[in-house]
């Protein structure tokens, strides 16, 4: 499997912000083994989480492998090809997202909203066991959910003041 630039990219901010968190939980905390388990399966839950929407999104906003590029600028995800090979951008309902050429039907678009909400389900599931089991089981956890969010949304941020450059917000 090969990485793009924004696999790259979030792989290497991840292993950055992992070991930034990981090294003073190991230093400084009495129950540095529980901060470490949390965070590594915080961490993990948090990619696997971002693979399934990742592929989700990709299978309902565009089901056609061989549709036109798809660059409109910040809403390209949310491009459909029509049958006439223009594209139309915009944010579509379930109905509005298939057309002739599609394999997606409502009941499969149904079924991958069923997966999320089943998804967020789990992850608090495990929020509510690691809370129940230690405090710092619990903050372990959290923590690593929410290492790739924090990476998107400071990247997004910084993108759009124009700090940085590195094209992901087109």
């Amino acid at each position: 499997m090969t990485f793009g630039k924004i696999e790259r990219f979030l792989t290497k901010r991840i292993i950055i912000i992992y070991l930034v968190l990981v090294l003073p939980g190991v230093i400084f905390f009495d129950k540095r083994w529980l901060i470490l388990a949390g965070l590594t399966l915080g961490s993990a839950l948090g990619i696997i989480r971002l693979g399934v929407a990742s592929s989700m999104l990709n299978r309902l906003l565009r089901p056609d492998k061989n549709a036109a590029a798809m660059t409109i600028g910040p809403i390209s995800s949310a491009a459909a090809a029509t049958t006439d090979g223009a594209i139309t951008a915009g944010v579509f309902t379930s109905a509005e997202i298939y057309d002739s050429r599609s394999s997606i039907t409502p009941a499969k678009s149904s079924w991958y909203v069923v997966k999320q909400v089943l998804g967020l389900l789990t992850v608090l599931a495990l929020l509510a066991f690691t809370a129940y089991c230690d405090q710092w089981l619990f903050i372990g956890m959290a923590a690593g959910i929410l290492i790739l969010p924090i990476i998107i949304t400071v990247n997004g941020i910084t993108e759009g003041l124009g700090i940085t450059k590195n094209g992901f917000g087109m």
